[in-house]
């Protein structure tokens, strides 16, 4: 039987009735050992162990009570472990055992934390040192009496202090918690008041870690006391036959790109493309086990292999000199080593999927605590479902099947849908681009942004198998996607999919709690990639401005700055208003289909696209993967499934139809939202959403709250989604009267404090530095002391910037952090890139200035915190200046009016709601650093604007600008008078120039020709590379002076005409360069002509080269280049024949033999 042990702090056992009723409860748990806290047993005896244990013949350990407070006690069953020794400490019995069987030493402490706060501190201090003093595998169980989190409690409000002294003496000593399943808290008060703690908790070393790689916890009924009983398996688990998965460390070794290439020659039968390659992937999957075995070979046992001949070489050296062969022979072999652990690393970080850590590092430690970490956290050993209580791997899992079994069934046959609102509409030309051929530059794109360490679905194979061995595949793959496109159906092998489940928190109690995420096939994956790019391009038109997620140019920061300026405006206002957040149930999972297709018609999606979205989201096949085992296999009739890639747009879609209900209420005046400027009444905003994230803003009014509710009722029978009012909440905003009666009309609770909104705290003061805790939380979790331990000085690095480019730079985004929290996240920094470092992990090497210099500079570029929080505030005023047509930006230029188009009216802060008043703080910061091109000047203030580096006329120059008969005057009003020009029209209109090559070089001019780059910001799925040079990507400064092919022509032209090729960066400052620069002479025209007709000649030979597949050299090129020049300046009567024809023969000697050029007559 696999050992166990049981922690409880079982709140006093000195009661005989009490010692029985919890013996038969420990009973039904067969702990090899069992922990008690709080036992009050001023003198512990065999009598009292085994009136618990049941046994007279079992070992124990104990601490007395002190006048019957506290008290520890641990026995255990003699015949699983013994004793090596025991010590005892202020708060804590260890006890070191060894099991019997295997032989395995390790040590168990059990501690009773105390309450007095003086009393904590030394506590922490306490288990550092126990921590420090021990050297073999540890485990530290029992009742803390603190918390390291916000999560951690709910009710009455903890000190932050003592949570940070103790996650920091938890991450200097590298300690792991244990996960807990089965409850999210471990105390419940008991006097029916809203307070529990998660006090209970267990921690272990790396040493246990190794040790017991499979321990798990759960809590078990909180009965006979306050806290839940903590049950710890030790032991291994059952042997789990985990689904196939292709291994990226194989595609290091030559031998299976030659094995593959034989093996894809075989023929597969069956009727249909994708049929015949799902089979073919089928048969790769047995070759290439077959392959691992026989070929490859197992990668530990390939190392342990070589280490042995390493050392068997190295003792003999020992013993005589070791031969010129001998010698190379180890030198061999340490290659063959290094090669070795560089595939076990790969190995181990697609078994992690950490996408932050480079290779190379020497990670696999790393990659191996973390693998156990992420099973321990992903196992599930109980859960409640639907109010039953299951337990045991087998029961937990056919619990679940059939929860999911059930619940993927869609109950309602046929929905209404409304036929009144107002959704925008496909045109034909939008609707024919949905249903172009599946091009390969398409597919390819797609498979290219694939992650190719993301976890594979039913067939195994990952993106890089696909990206790596396409030249072997593709053609079948083309065929099957083809065949997709004429009929619009896959086999059901290739639309089998597994169902993931992944934990929503630390602590899983119910089904609720894991997010259900699916792992497609890996063709239906590149199907759904290539429809949602498509699905992309047409979304900004049908989805309206009130939703910003899943549409291009909308991003979620933007719906958190409308809604806190919103609450803003609000509140300064004065007049009461009512803040709806919905809560939307399983929001994906419970889409209707038949609504989806609907709504899908409505907006003008052809048939044959639909027909494609129901072959491949609508027909599938489900597994659940439960505890790292496939199990079940069912069918689904509604919801899109959280990970497909086409799922967040058509969810859009579905939301867009409660956006129109909501904006038909508006229309109608039945309802009326919050406004941005509440004194003008202008910038009304009823609803923002952000995929299932709602707020619908309403005023105080009992008639709008109906209208409101009236319309959720609608969306939740036509789109089968459920709204779930008991954990939806309303924001009462100023003077509401009577808001407990507003929330029982809409039946959701009601609040005037901050509420989470897409991570952020709306209605919080943004200057408040409690804002900060959870994120100081979070990222003393990502920057855990075990990590430091197992990385290198580099490996570390790159881990401190991949934490700080997720949790921190979000709310950095928004918020400025105060000092003291900048400061916090600093010093958990600097604890972590100098942790893990032994005796001196606590000492700082290098000061920490110099770790955030440059490394021009000596430094380690680590980024100052501060730098980056102000950087990316000031990104705010870079995108009011620059994206005009955005919705975000209409509304806070309707709030803060400003005189300039560039920027905003400079505010102040007023109650503290206002995200905008910190951010334009910044303005003075932003144009020491950044001017405005004043382009035609249409857009900018001649005295108001900077459009001089470092410079605003008005501020330069005050008593000029008082004075001025125009004060408001644009650029562009005054150009005629001061001579501004922006663009080189000069250049480009030359009359001595053919007109079509003038055109052509004021589209170069204006960057608006069909270059590559060019058509994929127009909506074009195709792949990026130059057809001239085949090394980089396409775009008109590369095309016509930085390509190689450019740069010959030019350097040819050069050596004929004595004059430098135009200089390379942006295209219309060497056009305006290379005009200022050219004397108006024989010289200067020549130079004129070829800056046009060479680019000319460089655009058609492109363009031959695309469409009619001709090629010509730089010699030809360059030919028909300078006889157009000739002709051009003789036509326009720049030049005589006569000297025409003498400049040419000039050329004809002067030429580089090696262009072979030949003057033609």
């Amino acid at each position: 039987m696999n050992p166990s042990l049981i922690v409880w702090n079982v709140r006093g056992l000195g009661d005989f009735g009490k010692r029985g009723r919890v013996k038969r409860l420990l009973a039904r748990r067969k702990a090899s050992i069992v922990g008690l806290v709080e036992t009050k047993w001023n003198q512990c005896s065999d009598e009292l162990i085994a009136g618990v244990s049941g046994s007279r013949d079992s070992g124990w350990a104990a601490v007395n009570a002190v006048c019957n407070a506290g008290g520890i006690a641990i026995y255990w069953d003699k015949n699983c472990f013994r004793s090596v020794s025991s010590r005892v400490g202020a708060y804590y019995l260890q006890v070191d055992f060894q099991e019997e069987c295997s032989q395995k030493l390790w040590s168990l402490a059990v501690v009773y934390g105390p309450q007095d706060r003086e009393e904590k501190l030394a506590f922490i201090r306490e288990i550092d040192d126990l921590c420090s003093g021990t050297e073999i595998p540890l485990c530290i169980a029992g009742d803390f009496n603190l918390v390291r989190s916000h999560e951690d409690y709910r009710g009455a409000r903890r000190n932050t202090t003592l949570m940070d002294e103790f996650n920091e003496c938890i991450n200097i000593n590298g300690l792991l918690e244990i996960p807990l399943s089965g409850s999210l808290f471990t105390w419940c008060r008991g006097d029916g008041s809203d307070s529990f703690s998660r006090i209970d908790r267990a921690f272990i070393n790396q040493g246990f870690d190794q040790l017991y790689q499979n321990c798990s916890m759960m809590a078990l009924e909180r009965v006979e006391s306050d806290h839940n009983p903590l049950l710890i398996k030790l032991g291994a688990q059952d042997r789990i036959r985990r689904p196939w998965k292709f291994e990226n460390m194989w595609l290091q070794d030559e031998r299976f790109f030659r094995d593959l290439e034989t093996w894809m020659r075989s023929d597969v039968e069956g009727f249909g493309a994708a049929f015949r390659w799902s089979q073919r992937l089928q048969n790769l999957k047995g070759l290439i086990k077959v392959w691992n075995k026989e070929v490859f070979g197992n990668i530990n046992t390939r190392i342990e292999m070589v280490l042995s001949k390493i050392n068997e070489l190295d003792l003999a050296g020992q013993a005589r000199p070791l031969s010129g062969g001998e010698i190379n022979d180890i030198n061999g072999l340490k290659i063959d080593l290094s090669r070795l652990l560089s595939l076990q690393e790969i190995l181990w970080r697609q078994k992690v999927k950490e996408q932050w850590l480079k290779l190379g590092d020497d990670n696999s430690r790393y990659f191996h605590v973390v693998a156990n970490n992420k099973r321990r956290f992903n196992m599930i050993e109980c859960i409640n479902i639907q109010g039953v209580r299951f337990e045991g791997r087998a029961d937990v899992a056919k619990g679940v099947v059939d929860f999911y079994t059930s619940f993927f069934r869609e109950s309602v046959v046929r929905r209404p849908f409304p036929r009144n609102l107002e959704l925008a509409k496909l045109n034909e030309s939008e609707a024919a681009s949905l249903m172009q051929v599946f091009s390969e530059a398409e597919i390819w794109t797609s498979l290219r942004d694939s992650d190719g360490w993301k976890a594979p679905g039913p067939d195994g194979f990952s993106w890089d198998f696909y990206k790596r061995c396409w030249p072997l595949i593709r053609g079948e793959v083309l065929n099957a996607l083809s065949e997709f496109h004429e009929t619009g159906t896959l086999p059901k092998r290739i639309t089998h999919s597994f169902l993931c489940l992944v934990p929503k928190r630390d602590a899983v109690e119910d089904i609720k709690d894991l997010r259900p995420i699916s792992l497609m096939g890996s063709l239906n994956k590149l199907i759904s990639k290539i429809l949602a790019r498509r699905l992309s391009l047409v979304l900004p038109k049908l989805v309206s401005s009130f939703q910003q997620a899943s549409v291009r140019g909308r991003q979620i920061s933007e719906a958190a700055l409308i809604g806190f300026e919103l609450l803003d405006s609000r509140r300064k206002s004065r007049r009461p208003g009512l803040i709806f957040k919905l809560d939307i149930e399983r929001a994906f999972d419970c889409v209707s289909w038949g609504c989806l297709f609907r709504t899908l018609a409505a907006v003008g999606f052809p048939r044959k696209w639909c027909d494609w979205i129901r072959g491949t989201m609508c027909s599938p096949v489900i597994s659940t993967i439960i505890n790292g085992e496939a199990k079940g296999f069912f069918n689904t009739g509604k919801g899109l499934r959280q990970g497909d890639p086409l799922s967040p747009g058509l969810f859009t879609l579905i939301m867009e139809l409660l956006s129109s209900m909501l904006s038909k209420l508006r229309d109608e005046g039945k309802i009326r939202g919050f406004f941005m400027n509440d004194l003008g009444r202008e910038g009304e905003v009823t609803h923002l959403l952000f995929a299932d994230d709602t707020l619908i803003f309403c005023e105080a009014s009992v008639d709008q709250v109906l209208y409101i509710l009236s319309a959720l009722v609608c969306f939740q029978a036509v789109s089968g989604l459920k709204i779930n009012l008991e954990k939806s909440m309303m924001i009462a905003v100023g003077d509401v009267p009577n808001p407990e009666f507003f929330a029982a009309v809409f039946g959701c609770n009601w609040t005037r404090d901050a509420v989470r909104y897409l991570g952020y705290p709306l209605g919080a003061k943004v200057n408040s530095a409690t804002i900060w805790e959870p994120i100081i939380e979070k990222m003393e979790r990502r920057l855990a002391g075990w990590k430091g331990r197992l990385l290198s000085l580099g490996g570390r690095l790159v881990l401190n910037s991949a934490v700080l480019n997720s949790q921190p730079t979000y709310f950095f985004s928004l918020f400025k952090a105060p000092r003291g929290a900048i400061q916090k996240m600093e010093k958990i920094q600097r604890r972590f890139i100098w942790g893990g470092t032994g005796e001196d992990r606590k000492m700082p090497l290098v000061n920490w200035d110099l770790c955030k210099a440059s490394k021009d500079n000596g430094g380690l570029a680590i980024k100052d915190l501060y730098c980056v929080n102000k950087a990316l505030l000031i990104k705010w005023l870079w995108k009011y200046a620059t994206d005009r047509g955005s919705w975000w930006r209409e509304l806070i230029s309707i709030k803060y009016p400003a005189d300039s188009e560039w920027q905003s009216k400079r505010c102040r802060s007023g109650f503290g709601e206002s995200v905008w008043a910190n951010i334009t703080k910044e303005y003075d910061e932003f144009w020491k650093v950044c001017h405005i091109d004043p382009g035609s000047g249409e857009w900018v203030s001649f005295w108001k604007d900077c459009w001089i580096p470092n410079h605003v006329l008005a501020d330069s120059f005050p008593r000029v600008a008082a004075v001025a008969t125009d004060p408001d005057a644009r650029v562009s009003d005054l150009a005629n008078n001061t001579g501004v020009r922006s663009f080189p029209d000069r250049s480009v209109w030359r009359k001595f120039v053919p007109h079509k090559i003038r055109a052509f070089m004021w589209l170069v001019a204006h960057k608006k020709i069909l270059t590559l780059d060019n058509l994929q910001r127009r909506g074009w799925l195709l792949a990026n590379r130059c057809y001239m040079c085949h090394s980089a990507e396409e775009s008109i400064n590369h095309l016509l002076i930085e390509c190689d092919f450019a740069k010959q022509v030019w350097r040819g032209f050069g050596r004929v005409c004595s004059i430098l090729a135009p200089p390379t960066g942006d295209i219309l400052m060497a056009i305006q360069r290379w005009s200022s620069d050219l004397p108006d002479n024989l010289v200067g025209w020549i130079g004129f002509c070829a800056l046009h007709v060479i680019s000319w000649q460089v655009w058609l030979e492109r363009n031959s080269r695309v469409f009619r597949d001709r090629c010509l050299g730089v010699a030809d090129v360059l030919k028909k280049a300078l006889l157009l020049i000739v002709d051009n300046l003789i036509a326009h009567g720049k030049i005589s024949r006569e000297e025409g024809m003498g400049w040419m023969l000039d050329v004809r000697r002067s030429l580089d033999p090696s262009y072979g050029f030949a003057l033609m007559q």
